[in-house]
């Protein structure tokens, strides 16, 4: 079997010395940790795609803290998730 990024190559010989190969796709997933919790997404994932899964992308006052280093919005669609990365997702709430 060989791997080339994200597909195995699957080589066989039959009895009659008749050589077949498939194709595979494979998945890869990496578990990342958001507000303690830890879920696996498939990879590779940036930091708004994980934010669109979680339906807060377009939240208005939230913060987001990859491994407790604050990421500035305009850096969500360019940072890229790492497995075990810790995401801290903050809501600000209006009170007093």
């Amino acid at each position: 079997m060989l791997h080339a990024g994200l597909f195995s190559l699957v080589l066989q010989q039959s009895a009659h010395g008749v050589f077949s190969f498939t194709i595979q796709h494979a998945v890869l997933t990496m578990t990342i940790v958001v507000n303690q919790t830890p879920q696996d997404y498939d990879a590779p994932l940036d930091l708004q795609a994980l934010l669109q899964q979680l339906d807060k992308a377009q939240q208005p006052g939230i913060a987001v803290a990859v491994n407790n280093t604050v990421i500035a919005k305009a850096q969500w669609p360019t940072h890229q998730l790492k497995d075990q990365d810790h995401v801290t997702i903050i809501t600000a709430t209006q009170g007093g």
